[in-house]
């Protein structure tokens, strides 16, 4: 049996990969889609982010990891030197995940404000680069 792909336990571990490999960009990028396009992010998904039989949404409880480990992978993308597309598309889908954050009933805390912070900080520093 094929195991699916569990959205958190594969943030973490993106969090170890480098980003400037294509299959860990390619990943980080499919990520992205689901939060951009699909306007959602599943707890689980099918393997290769296919569409998992019962979708199941992220949990509130899970929203706050997901969204410190989104962090470290922005953080980590400008440390890599990654090309400016690459890095501004992560802090364009670190917004939107924070908008899906707020619409699952998210309120946001100390933890949640520091994300936001380091969001902006990291676009703005994109902007004078």
């Amino acid at each position: 049996m094929v195991e699916g792909v569990n959205t958190l336990q594969r943030l973490t571990a993106l969090v170890e990969a480098d980003p400037g490999q294509a299959d860990v960009w390619a990943e980080l990028a499919m990520i992205c889609r689901k939060v951009d396009v699909g306007r959602r992010l599943l707890h689980e998904y099918a393997p290769d982010w296919r569409q998992p039989q019962t979708p199941e949404p992220l949990s509130e409880q899970l929203w706050p990891r997901v969204l410190e480990l989104w962090e470290l992978l922005i953080k980590q993308a400008r440390e890599t030197g990654q090309p400016a597309g690459r890095r501004l598309k992560l802090i364009n889908s670190g917004f939107r995940m924070l908008d899906l954050w707020r619409a699952c009933g998210g309120e946001d805390g100390p933890g949640i404000a520091r994300v936001l912070s380091e969001f902006r900080a990291e676009l703005e520093q994109l902007v004078h680069e």
